[in-house]
This record gives C-alpha cells, sequence and structure tokens, in this order.
C-alpha cells in the first residue's frame, strides 16, 4: 500500500499596516532639519489626557477617514526618533520633552487638500527629583494630502526643538519646578525596535486525522506597535502532513495528493506584555488527486475554509525566541479529509 500524504505548498501574504479601521506610523530616522545645541532629549513624557488616535487621514479612494496611531505609542515613538536625530552627548545638557497635545487633519479628498499637524510641547530640565518647567511650545505644519504624515510630525518636532533651543533655558531661575504628582500618569518613553518584524517558526500540528509539521515566515513593514490595537503582517508558509491510514481505507482510497492555495487574513493583538493573540481565517482553492484500491485516478475541485486561534510569545528586542501554541480547524471538500480540528505547537525566532 502506497503512504498515504498530503503535501500543500502555501503562499500567503496579506498587508499589514491597517487594521480594524487603525492606520499605524513609524517616524523614519532622519536628520532634524533644524539647529540645535546644549541638550539632548533624555525621556518623552505622553501628557494627553486621552491617548488614543493622533487624527485622521483620508482614503482617496472614498474619502473614508481613517484613525491615525503611532507604532510604538507617542512617546516611545517620538524618544525612538529623538535618539538617533539628537544624540546623547557628555557635554550636553539632558532635557525632558513633554507632549500635551499632537493632532492631524486632513480637508476633503482631492488633489493638494489641507494637511495639519499641530504639535503642543512642554520642555523640563532635572531638578533633584523634581523637574523644573522651563517653557512650552506650540506648532503647526501645514502641508497637503501628498505629504507624509510622519514627516510633518518630524518637521514640527524640529521647529519645537529650535524654539527651545533659541531660548534661555540655561538660566537657572527660569521656569518653576513641578511636582511629581503632576505628570504621574505620564506615559513614558523608552527605546523601542528600529527594525522591521521579521519572525520565522518551525511548527508540528497534529488531530485524531493528520500528523504534520509547518514552517511560517511572518513579516511586518514596521515594528510592532506598542499598544493594543491590531496588525496584519505578511505571511508565507509551507506545510506537510499524512492523513491517518484508518480515515483512508474507510473509504477506499489508497493515495491522495491535495494541492491548493489559501488567501486571507492573519491579524495579532498584544494581551499583555510580550504575550500576544494571532488568529487566521482563511479560502481555501485548489485540487485534489486521489487514487482508489481498483488503482483508479480521479480528480476533484478542492474549497474550503481553514481558521486558528493561538496565543504567541514575541520577545520586544529586534532577536529572541518566539512559541507558540492553539488551535486549528479545516472545512473542505474534500473526499479524504473533509473537516478537522486539532492542536499546533511552533518555536523559532524574531530577527
Amino acid at each position: 500500500m502506497k503512504i498515504h500524504t498530503i503535501t500543500i505548498a502555501l503562499l500567503f501574504c496579506c498587508l499589514g499596516t491597517s487594521w480594524g479601521q487603525n492606520k499605524y506610523i513609524t517616524l523614519r530616522e532622519a536628520p532634524l532639519q533644524r539647529e540645535v545645541s546644549g541638550f539632548y532629549i533624555a525621556e518623552v513624557l505622553d501628557l494627553r489626557e486621552q491617548r488614543d488616535s493622533i487624527g485622521f487621514e483620508r482614503i482617496r479612494a472614498t474619502g473614508e477617514q481613517l484613525p491615525i496611531k503611532l507604532a510604538r505609542g507617542l512617546a516611545g515613538e517620538l524618544y525612538t526618533y529623538l535618539k538617533q536625530a539628537l544624540p546623547e552627548a557628555e557635554e550636553l545638557e539632558p532635557v525632558t520633552l513633554g507632549v500635551e497635545a499632537l493632532s492631524v487633519a486632513e480637508g476633503l479628498p482631492g488633489e493638494g487638500s489641507p494637511k495639519t499637524v499641530s504639535l503642543q510641547a512642554v520642555f523640563y530640565v532635572p531638578e533633584g527629583r523634581q523637574l523644573r518647567r522651563l517653557m512650552e511650545s506650540q506648532q503647526q505644519v501645514n502641508g497637503t494630502s501628498a505629504d507624509a504624515t510622519e514627516a510633518l510630525i518630524r518637521e514640527g518636532l524640529g521647529q519645537a526643538l529650535a524654539e527651545f533651543s533659541a531660548s534661555e533655558w540655561r538660566d537657572s531661575t527660569a521656569g518653576e519646578t513641578v511636582r511629581p504628582n503632576v505628570i504621574e500618569g505620564a506615559v513614558k518613553g523608552r527605546a523601542g525596535s528600529k527594525r522591521r518584524m521579521n519572525l520565522l517558526a518551525i511548527g508540528h500540528f497534529r488531530s485524531r486525522k493528520v500528523t504534520g509539521w509547518s514552517a511560517d515566515y511572518f513579516h511586518l513593514r514596521e515594528p510592532i506597535p506598542e499598544g493594543k490595537g491590531w496588525f496584519i503582517p505578511y505571511q508565507f508558509r509551507f506545510e506537510r502532513f499524512r492523513i491517518e491510514e484508518a480515515d483512508f481505507l474507510a473509504i477506499e482510497y489508497i493515495e491522495a495528493r491535495l494541492n491548493y492555495s489559501l488567501a486571507g487574513v492573519s491579524p495579532f493583538r498584544r494581551i499583555i506584555g510580550n504575550l500576544y493573540l494571532g488568529l487566521s481565517f482563511k479560502l481555501i482553492v485548489g485540487g485534489e488527486s486521489l487514487t482508489d484500491t481498483f488503482d483508479r485516478d480521479s480528480f476533484n475541485l478542492l474549497l474550503g475554509v481553514a481558521s486558528s486561534q493561538g496565543l504567541y510569545w514575541i520577545p520586544r528586542k529586534d532577536y529572541g525566541l518566539v512559541l507558540s501554541v492553539g488551535l486549528y480547524e479545516r472545512l473542505l471538500s474534500s473526499q479524504v479529509y473533509r473537516r478537522d480540528i486539532g492542536l499546533q505547537l511552533s518555536a523559532g525566532l524574531k530577527f
């Protein structure tokens, strides 16, 4: 009797910068384009009362408004950008940047429609265990729908930093001391990943019907968002599995080959810390070649759906071990593999 295997060559990809009506933005590494001197940004504080989206962009085809979020969160995104744009040096003074407001607004759809970024920033210097508030800066950057939102945000930051640099911030009598409870609820920025997310995992899956293995590669064009919003990476997958012999004997087939492609989405969402929920919803289209006990060959069109739900442990650093555990389900028009539910385990690397 021939070995009863099914081999699936699968190429599945899905663009992942927005999900659930959100668009995530990363500030690219670039110089400030402004003359500043004497200080570096040691910390960024998100002082906003509402820390959800920072505004809207319009989808050009429909004019629908799409909420904008910063991929690492406001404090983390600005800190990561300023760490490379205004690097720390021994001769420079540490300064804390607080953001009380940051908003993006775009006009009605149309070529050259206005886009505006507004920034309200506060600058502090450390004074013992407290902070001394030196000055407030309000900036408005005007552009058009053709301008990248992240570039307008960087321009607003540069203007605020240049205004602070030109002020009398070195005057020891300037400003007022801020008590810790005033900024107690602020979100602090920290260094985040500057890399795109790449994740390679080798997995094993098993059910009453099949046993097999898989290789998955996930790629996100931007770092994983710091918040709890959904994000969708590209995914490429290959898997091979074997159907238990008893299932073949029951339907009088000795060999089957299923070749199909899947298309769909695999959204992820942070639960807490490094723990993520990973979902998958895919449509199956392909063909099924069968050989029965009389050595007769046949071919069937193969249609179906596949889904999975898993928990992923993904490190925040650029490199690290990734682990996952979850369930998968399949429903197909196959003669030998109509439905299945099973357990899947995988381990791999983020790089």
